[in-house]
């Protein structure tokens, strides 16, 4: 059917009127940027066109659906303005904009009123008794938690919240496709061990629980309002008796931690959408209680925009405005000002329908009850509070309320039509207020939320809607050269179906009316792609039809046509503290880090050797003044003690002396923060605090004398480049595996040594790798020991290269698969070709098994045919090559490791070394039998 449309949007579309300036003057992160990149643009290859004097660097990637990353830059030496304009220039970059800081919106308790008025106003002391949001006449009608099908509704609340209070255990979401604590990524939605949700500031599923998730008694009360479970004789009650809740926090407050939280909900509805409901979750709304006063939202368009994205996969979004008593519309707020339809702004009332705090009639789309409301608080207790913070997770509540109305028909369209389910309730929840006077002048519907009015004007235009739905649950199984079986869902209503499908590429759709609930495609060409789409047809009326689907049919050839089992790395970035030795420390375990000084360990990694430090004092050990044995402190991991010096100060003289990092051993009583101490701000390197239990452990063998080696901050690293003979392929970060089917065949020829050169890339800091590689030269679709032909001997720094020999394998198509994995503290052993492990890349690529085609010999090549200039070289390397084969050009720093490494044809070669620095480096060029040509020096000079 016709998406239908939304009268009460006009107000939520107005445009507000700010001066245009990129900037707001509101505090930001100084040294980064927030950038998205255009579709199939690569970030790495875009920061390197700039100038190596501006310190650009990539430091993490924030969403994957939204193409958006973090970069920093040298603020010494340009300023933010400069940068942003800098890279808004770029025509791979669509947008770039400041990391600005996010506030909490905090408000002191008040504690008049201890009754749940918000809910049912009788008795109220000098209240209005239609002031509440008619929570008892709605659930009459429903009290929440599924959907007419069956699906159970999630609410996500963006902070973190204890959901161990007795009235909230029962209502979390678990992720029932994860298993918790095995350190793998069962689901394969890119998140670890997210049993209840995700922690990006921690990057880790611990949520739910206490203070070390995150959890504050602001978002336990916050969650109290719209999921305290109802009628189990305890406590307080929510808008929904049963929904369940999912919790995602985040450790810093910064505008790329806002991008990274949104993405969890995001990518959890998007696979629900996808699967017909079997995986993911159906998040419904988020709760966002915080944000920043007086902010202008033509500055943050990456964060206004997501919400449009959000409500594209189904996903309404409710943010709590200002509690100052600001006109929003004229003064601005974050997230609420934004124009997206899909972000709905809350101010808050009282029990007289009276409000207080922000308010704006283009901006802010209604009223809630949020003065002297009852709702849960940490430590298994009930607070009486105010501020829009309460008021908003009641809104969402009731919109998690709205889509458990009994009413097949509505669930039915919500799953064939996302956003035009979220268009649905948008209108309910817009059209269902009280009308109220004094609110005329302060919000967009000029009323206060109403439960009982949002479900009444929902069922009554979607309960009549027509069960012709979308068809769903479509699968394609046995695809052959030629034939495909195709089959999907039963709808009561269709009398059949219309199938469109037609070879990609081609402009005419062949149709099929089928009378069934399945297809069998024949006559279909072998190895070509074909797309289709449905509808159903109920007598005269025609569902809206299915997304377009593809596939390709069999006969490309054994590397597409077979299927490989799944090897790749769970490379997400990891916090974590490890040591080769004692074995008693554990890999990996939760520590404290100093959040306002040194390197933020998100964006940092230190590994080394451990030393426990000096200051030539009687608590030597404590590090209070500078240090006595720096000169075995350089260059690796300070070990401190606690004691009662600041640690600002202790952790800059381990930095003056060298350190790389700084690890606190927490040998005192009682817990103390870390907080900046006199020169914290000054330090620079990874510091944390451990436990006294561990910490006691490494000192024992510090004080034995053995070599102890640790990391501290976060690793992440993958294979950048793939040189195979004459095959060469760059790629970046592909978040644990890649198949690249689209950069082309690599040409094995048969009993010909072929040259190989496999390099990574990392993040913030190079650490030891080791490659691998297989070829399924039989073409079985599995990689055995014998097919094993690049395995790197020890850990290195940066490449492998070297040689292998396929030898008589048999002609025709296969793969190959790539493997870089760390080795180290935290993985000790190296992974198989299908193993699921952590801190690296797999990738795979599409080969021809070919007949030698030539010895390619040195002698053919000759070195006087091949010339470089010019020597010394600014930014570009010109390469004549007038043999008539081709060559490889490595070009190595002075410790041997190589920085560049490109095939070489004949004729004239361009290689790009502006990246470089000034100095001198190393080249060697190579037939592409890996015979050395010819080698000399390279000058860098600018």
């Amino acid at each position: 059917m016709n998406r239908i449309l939304l009268f009460m949007f006009a107000f939520l579309l107005v445009n507000i009127s700010f001066a245009q300036s990129k900037f707001d003057n509101k505090p930001y992160v100084e040294g980064e940027m927030l950038v998205q990149m255009e579709p199939n643009a690569n970030i790495y290859d875009v920061i390197k066109k700039f100038p190596t004097h501006l310190g650009l660097e990539v430091v993490e990637e924030l969403s994957a659906p939204m193409r958006v990353w973090l970069v920093k830059y040298d603020q010494q030496v340009s300023s933010a303005i400069a940068i942003q304009q800098l890279l808004y220039d770029d025509a791979q970059i669509t947008l770039s904009e400041y990391n600005y800081y996010v506030e909490m919106r905090e408000t002191p308790n008040d504690t008049q009123l201890g009754q749940q008025w918000h809910h049912v106003n009788t008795g109220q002391t000098g209240g209005t008794a239609d002031a509440d949001i008619d929570s008892d006449l709605a659930w009459d009608i429903t009290t929440g938690g599924s959907t007419a099908t069956g699906d159970d509704i999630v609410v996500c609340i963006i902070e973190g919240a204890n959901l161990d209070h007795d009235d909230l255990r029962a209502n979390r979401w678990m992720n029932p496709g994860e298993i918790a604590g095995n350190g793998i990524d069962d689901d394969g939605n890119g998140y670890v061990d997210d049993i209840m949700g995700w922690n990006p500031g921690g990057n880790n599923g611990t949520v739910g629980y206490g203070t070390n998730s995150g959890a504050t008694s602001h978002g336990t009360s916050c969650v109290g309002m719209f999921a305290a479970i109802g009628d189990n004789n305890l406590g307080v009650v929510g808008a929904n008796w049963n929904l369940k809740v999912m919790v995602v926090t985040y450790a810093n407050t910064t505008q790329s931690a806002v991008i990274s939280a949104y993405t969890y909900p995001l990518i959890q509805r998007q696979r629900w959408n996808n699967s017909n409901g079997a995986q993911g979750a159906l998040v419904v709304a988020t709760s966002a209680s915080w944000g920043i006063d007086g902010a202008n939202p033509d500055n943050y368009p990456l964060w206004c925009n997501f919400y449009d994205t959000l409500g594209f996969y189904g996903i309404i979004n409710i943010g709590a405005t200002t509690n100052s008593n600001l006109n929003v519309d004229v003064s601005g707020d974050m997230p609420t000002a934004c124009s997206s339809p899909y972000m709905v702004g809350v101010g808050r009332t009282d029990h007289n329908d009276n409000t207080a705090g922000g308010y704006g009639v283009t901006t802010i789309a209604l009223g809630a009850p949020g003065i002297n409301v009852r709702t849960t608080a940490n430590n298994n207790g009930y607070t009486t509070t105010t501020g829009t913070s309460f008021a908003c997770p009641l809104t969402a509540g009731v919109v998690g309320l709205a889509y458990s109305i009994p009413c097949e028909s509505f669930i039915n369209f919500v799953k064939t039509d996302p956003q035009g389910g979220a268009d649905l309730v948008l209108q309910a929840l817009l059209e269902g207020v009280d009308q109220k006077s004094q609110l005329a002048t302060r919000f967009i519907t000029g009323g206060r939320l109403n439960a009982r009015n949002t479900l009444d004007s929902l069922m009554s235009y979607s309960c009549n809607l027509s069960n012709c739905s979308t068809p769903n649950g479509i699968a394609l199984a046995n695809v052959s050269e030629n034939a495909a079986s195709l089959s999907w869902n039963a709808n009561n209503e269709a009398e059949n179906f219309v199938l469109n499908y037609r070879e990609v590429g081609t402009a005419t759709w062949t149709e099929e009316i089928v009378a069934g609930t399945s297809f069998a495609f024949s006559g279909l060409t072998e190895c070509t792609a074909y797309e289709y789409y449905l509808s159903a047809a109920c007598g005269e009326e025609v569902s809206s039809n299915t997304t377009i689907y593809s596939f390709t049919t069999q006969g490309c050839g054994a590397c597409l046509d077979l299927v490989y089992c799944d090897g790749a790395s769970t490379d997400a970035n990891q916090n974590l503290f490890a040591v080769t030795r004692p074995a008693g420390i554990a890999d990996n375990y939760t520590f404290q880090a100093p959040s306002v000084w040194g390197a933020n360990l998100q964006n940092t990694y230190a590994a080394g050797e451990m030393v426990l430090v000096s200051d030539g004092t009687a608590a030597d050990s404590l590090g209070c003044n500078a240090l006595v044995n720096g000169v075995d402190v350089s260059g690796k991991i300070a070990v401190v003690y606690r004691g009662t010096c600041e640690f600002g100060n202790k952790a800059l003289n381990a930095q003056n002396a060298g350190a790389i990092g700084v690890i606190v051993i927490n040998n005192a009583a009682g817990t103390m923060d870390m907080a900046a101490g006199t020169n914290g701000a000054s330090v620079t390197i990874p510091v944390a605090m451990i436990s006294n239990t561990n910490g006691a452990i490494l000192k024992a063998q510090l004080d034995a004398g053995q070599t102890v080696r640790g990391i501290l901050g976060t690793k992440r690293d993958w294979i950048n480049t793939v040189n195979v003979g004459a095959f060469s392929h760059t790629s970046g970060n592909d978040n644990g595996y890649a198949h690249h089917v689209d950069a082309g065949t690599i040409e094995l020829n048969q009993d010909t040594e072929i040259a190989y050169t496999f390099s990574s890339g990392y993040q913030t800091q190079a650490y030891e790798t080791q490659f691998r590689a297989w070829v399924d030269f039989d073409q079985s679709g599995d990689f055995d020991d014998t097919e094993l032909v690049v395995t790197q001997s020890e850990p290195a720094f940066g490449s492998a290269t070297g040689t292998f020999n396929i030898g008589s394998a048999p002609l025709g198509s296969t793969r190959m698969r790539v493997v870089m994995s760390y080795v180290g503290p935290g993985q000790t052993a190296l992974p198989s070709s299908c193993t699921q492990f952590s801190f690296g890349e797999v990738e795979d690529f599409c080969v021809e098994i070919m007949e030698n085609a030539g010895t390619n010999s040195v002698a053919e090549i000759g070195d006087a045919n091949i010339k470089l200039f010019p020597n010394p070289a600014k930014d570009i390397l010109t390469i004549s090559n007038a043999s008539e084969l081709a060559v490889v050009i490595e070009i190595m720093d002075l410790t041997g490791r190589v920085v560049e490494s490109s095939q070489m044809n004949p004729g004239m070669n361009q290689l790009h070394v502006d990246r470089l620095a000034t100095g001198t480096f190393i080249y060697r060029l190579t037939s592409l039998n890996g015979e050395v040509v010819k080698t000399g020096k390279l000058q860098i000079a600018r």
